[in-house]
Parts: C-alpha cells; sequence; structure tokens
C-alpha cells in the first residue's frame, strides 16, 4: 500500500498504479474514493472496455448494497444517480466492445433490480403506488432487451436464461416465458 502510494506521488497518472491504489480502496470499503480515481481512470483510458466494466460494477454495487451475507440491503437515497452512473459506464464498455457478455448481463440484471425496486415500492405506501405503479415496467423491459443480446453471445449461460424467464413472466409474456423453460430443460439434460 505504501509503494503504490509512494509510486503515485511520482507518477500520479500511471494507470496501473491508479488501478493498484483502485482495488485498494475497494478492497477497504472505500467507494466513493474508489470511484473518483476510477474516473480519473477512465479519462485516461477511453478505449478499455474491461476498464468501464469495473467502473459499472463499483457504481452497481452502490446503487444495489449488500449485507456481509451477500443479501440485498435498503437502497441508498441517491440510488437513481448510482444506477445511471453504472448504466452508462456498462453501456460504454459494450459500445467498446459489443460482444461483452458480462456488461451486457450486468445492464440487464441492473435494469431487472430497478423494476424490483420500484415494484416494491409501489406496494409500500398509496403515494408510493401513484408514483411508482407504473415506473416498475418499463426497466424490465430493457432488462429483456440486454439479457436477450448477452444471450445471443453466451446462449448456454444458466444465469441469463433464469433472468429472462422470471423477467418474462413477470410481464405476463408466456410465449417467451415458456421459450426459456424449455431453454432451461435443455440444458439441464431434462
Amino acid at each position: 500500500k505504501a509503494a503504490i502510494a509512494d509510486g503515485l506521488k511520482k507518477h500520479p497518472s500511471d494507470p496501473d498504479l491508479l488501478t493498484e491504489d483502485v482495488n485498494i480502496k475497494l478492497s477497504e470499503g472505500k467507494s466513493k474514493e474508489a470511484v473518483a480515481q476510477l474516473e480519473a481512470l477512465t479519462a485516461q483510458r477511453k478505449d478499455d472496455p474491461e476498464l468501464f466494466f469495473v467502473v459499472g460494477n463499483v457504481y452497481d454495487r452502490m446503487a444495489n448494497p449488500n449485507d456481509k451475507e451477500g443479501k440485498p440491503t435498503a437502497k441508498p437515497s441517491n440510488y437513481e444517480e448510482l444506477h445511471g452512473k453504472a448504466a452508462e459506464n456498462y453501456k460504454k464498455a459494450v459500445e467498446l466492445k459489443g460482444d461483452y457478455f458480462d456488461a451486457l448481463y450486468n445492464l440487464g440484471i441492473l435494469y431487472y433490480n430497478m423494476s424490483i425496486e420500484y415494484y416494491n415500492r409501489s406496494n409500500s405506501t398509496i403515494a408510493d403506488a401513484a408514483k411508482y405503479g407504473s415506473l416498475w415496467e418499463p426497466p424490465l423491459k430493457i432488462a429483456i432487451e440486454f439479457l436477450e443480446k448477452a444471450r445471443v453471445v453466451d446462449p448456454k449461460d444458466m444465469n441469463t436464461l433464469l433472468a429472462l424467464k422470471i423477467c418474462y413472466g413477470n410481464i405476463g409474456d408466456t410465449d417467451n416465458y415458456n421459450k426459456m423453460k424449455d431453454e432451461i430443460k435443455k440444458l439441464q439434460g431434462n
């Protein structure tokens, strides 16, 4: 840690040193500091899809936090802002590398999580029901769009098929729900 800090004093824009420093900050739970550093890195390495994926992933984890056991916790007050930044960086990764499965899949799950968040909010109070009652479906359709693109890249990924099955079930698309169900059975050898 000290060697990296010393190196950054001498070479403040060295991308490898910055990456190592970000990894340290993330492991210490300093997501905001890590994000600031990652933003500086993306300004230097504008053609690095993996870097944009990492930045998107950090924002995604900030928007959709989990407790120590990995269970979802309450969304932060700036949830929409963090979600937008995660989506922006994942989309940049896909723009740079069109068949980037992980970025496509994560985009799908990011929008799926947003749909669930809005659905849960619509069931919390009467005021929230009026505000969020119709907002949960558009992100679900976006989730399907990205998950389908991920499925094109890797048609045998079980997590993608399971997520698509749930999404199609939630919007009431029985035909595609049954297609996903059949694909899953085929992969499982049933």
